[in-house]
């Protein structure tokens, strides 16, 4: 299985460098070969570790494996068996725990050679200890390598990858009002040490900008990690191009966070839950690594490397989606019928057909059950009466045609948090005067229109009138998206900036947007319009974040932290 990369995307497609370098270990430490010259091997992973490298790839983790020569494959913390003259590769996180087991594995000679991948930077004084314990107990003739792998990173689409997996978003550590200065501190080297990952896959110095305090401190942090790994190996990074790393406090714009969006994949994750049984850890001894997403608890699925209709409309809006569906049904029967008749094209197309089919009958009923929940919950409504909380200067809360008694919880949680952070609804109102919403008010340091940037976020806001109302605006216009492309065109007023390579090629084509806190997928789907704006311009802009969180689930982490 070989991923080529071509000169014109010298540093582009993070995901696909992050797959190349992961063939790389599982072919032990070499440029993947053809079939016939595969080596059989043993792969021993922890979980995290697992988690990256089946994240990376739109496919089934045990055909994976195979294609790759692993014929075998365990978790570190399980008891195993002497395999004669086998390789191992290992790649598991640099902590104590995994060292320990790996030279009792040494020890034991249960395997032939060793190959040995951290996920992650090692701790020198951890290496030095590894290795004295390794000239103990053996005399390490066994050991083919030892390799920091800089993939400390989780990347399940193109151009999106997180820090964490999505039992930890950090939010709450980061946003407790208890939080001392030095726990800070520890949190942003954990992100920093994980973003070096993104920068050394990457493979070129960076021109960092950040806006926010949190931001500023992840900015000096990474600095001078990328600074350090120079001075040691000058060849570390490469200075041929110079993409932007921008950093954001999350803090910055909650709204994102809260409001409802109207894109496919948005719609989907937000009424009816995403889920990637690869990143499901309730179901982990299941093994359900076979390359699809599930709706719903499993009720649709998705085939992520197959589904063209997915890859192609996920991003759009949904009045869009709904138009393409019926063209996808019409194309699908017309080029049906054309066959019947044609055994021998019908045999050539039979696997092309199965997966029109697929997505024939999974994306009208998903279409289906998002309409319904629509209908009932009068999202369209409440989106219209968010938007104009945004746009308008003169919009209350009051003026909300939607009786508020007959939301959900959640539901009314979010609108009153846009109508709060837009100054639509005072300190006074009544509705902040419910215990259960009271601790709002804790987010008045959070409000948008009280921010150092409004005079920006209003010029912003000021657009919106000029689109349709049919979501699109709001993506490409959300405060994060819009200070991005201002970067991207030159313009950085407001950031903190560290040039760590002044004499690098000032070209801004390329960009990682990270977000210090969860992301969203509207804020994903806003990035993605963005590149398909600056598509003919050979942009390209990648998002992260600590993780992704559904909107329902930050509105949870609100009420976490603030009340």
């Amino acid at each position: 299985m070989v991923i080529k990369i071509s000169q014109s995307m010298s540093y582009r497609m993070l995901r696909k460098k992050q797959q190349i370098q992961l063939l790389r270990i599982l072919n032990c430490n070499s440029p993947p070969t053809r079939e016939s010259q595969l080596i059989w091997k043993v792969l021993i992973h922890d979980k995290y570790s697992k988690n990256v490298l089946r994240s990376a790839f739109d496919e089934n983790f045990d055909v994976l494996l195979s294609k790759n020569g692993v014929t075998y494959h365990a978790d570190i913390n399980l008891k195993r068996s002497r395999i004669r003259d086998v390789p191992v590769v290992y790649l598991v996180e640099a902590n104590e725990n995994n060292l320990n087991l790996i030279l009792k594995d040494i020890e034991s000679n249960i395997y032939d050679s060793f190959y040995i991948n951290f996920i992650s930077k090692i701790d020198n004084e951890l290496l030095r200890d590894f290795a004295k314990e390794v000239a103990t107990k053996s005399d390490g003739r066994a050991i083919c390598g030892v390799f920091d792998s800089y993939l400390d990173f989780i990347s399940e689409d193109d151009r999106k990858f997180e820090l964490f997996d999505n039992s930890n978003s950090l939010f709450e550590s980061i946003y407790d009002r208890s939080q001392q200065l030095s726990s800070l501190t520890i949190i942003c080297d954990k992100i920093t040490e994980k973003l070096l990952s993104v920068v050394k896959t990457i493979g070129q110095i960076p021109l960092i900008m950040s806006k926010g305090d949190l931001a500023k401190i992840c900015n000096d942090m990474l600095k001078e990690k990328i600074t350090n790994q120079i001075t040691k190996n000058p060849n570390f990074l490469q200075r041929n191009e110079r993409p932007l790393i921008l950093i954001f406090d999350r803090s910055f714009d909650f709204l994102t966070m809260v409001h409802h969006a109207t894109t496919y994949d948005s719609l989907i994750d937000d009424l009816l839950g995403i889920e990637s049984r690869k990143n499901d850890h309730k179901n982990d001894e299941k093994n359900n690594d076979d390359g699809f997403l599930y709706i719903n608890n499993g009720e649709f699925r998705i085939d992520k490397k197959n589904d063209a209709f997915w890859k192609d409309n996920r991003h759009k809006p949904f009045d869009q989606v709904l138009l393409n569906i019926n063209e996808l049904v019409q194309n699908f029967r017309k080029d049906y019928k054309s066959i019947e008749n044609d055994i021998g094209g019908a045999m050539a197309e039979m696997s092309g057909i199965k997966e029109r089919q697929e997505s024939v009958t999974t994306h009208p009923k998903i279409c289906d059950r998002l309409l319904s929940i629509i209908r009932e919950k009068k999202i369209d409504k409440l989106f219209k009466f968010e938007v104009d909380c945004i746009s308008k200067s003169s919009c209350r809360f009051s003026d909300c045609e939607i009786d508020t008694n007959t939301l959900t919880t959640k539901d009314k949680l979010r609108l009153l948090a846009v109508a709060y952070m837009t100054g639509s609804l005072s300190n006074n109102d009544g509705e902040l005067n419910n215990n259960e919403f009271s601790f709002l008010k804790n987010l008045e340091m959070f409000k948008t229109f009280s921010q150092q940037d409004t005079g920006i976020v209003a010029s912003v806001i000021g657009r919106f009138g000029r689109f349709s109302d049919n979501g699109t605006s709001l993506l490409s216009k959300m405060p994060i998206v819009d200070f991005v492309r201002r970067a991207m065109a030159g313009n950085d007023e407001g950031f903190d900036i560290s040039n760590i390579s002044p004499e690098s090629p000032n070209v801004r084509k390329n960009a990682i947007v990270f977000i210090i806190g969860p992301g969203c997928m509207s804020e994903f789907d806003g990035f993605e319009m963005l590149n398909e704006e600056k598509k003919a311009e050979g942009v390209e802009i990648e998002y992260g974040c600590t993780t992704m969180l559904r909107p329902t689930q930050f509105a949870e982490e609100l009420v976490r932290v603030f009340q």
